[in-house]
């Protein structure tokens, strides 16, 4: 075998190996398992809602999540397992609300409606 001919089939060996390693690669990097919800928590004139206590648990195997919205009223739960969730909101002064939703795998499941508008608690003496 000539230099010049070992040296191309050498580059096409990489290539080929390059071009395979590439789609391995991509494609591995799309797989999921999980889902998540993401949303925002305003009160009933649609101010947002810092520090709102999110719960999910999930129906089937009674496993909570929680977590806790920004100053902004947002919250992300990541790395749900597919199923369906019970989620509660809970905020200081404000009456909880909960709502039940389905994650799918690779879903990210976006309330686009105000779903979350929590209205003010009042207060009966005892």
């Amino acid at each position: 075998m000539r230099p010049d001919s070992f040296i191309r089939c050498v580059w096409r060996v990489a290539l080929l190996l390059g071009g395979v390693t590439a789609l391995l690669t991509r494609s591995s990097v799309a797989q999921t398992s999980t889902g998540s919800v993401r949303g925002y928590v305003k009160d009933s004139s649609g101010a947002a809602l810092g520090g709102a206590a999110i719960d999910a648990r999930n129906v089937q195997t009674g496993v909570p999540r929680t977590a806790t919205t920004g100053g902004d009223g947002a919250y992300v739960l990541v790395g749900l397992i597919p199923g369906t969730y019970d989620i509660t909101v809970r905020h200081i002064g404000h009456v909880s609300q909960g709502r039940r939703v389905v994650v799918q795998i690779g879903s990210s499941l976006r309330e686009r409606r105000q779903w979350l508008r929590l209205e003010r608690q009042k207060w009966r003496p005892t």
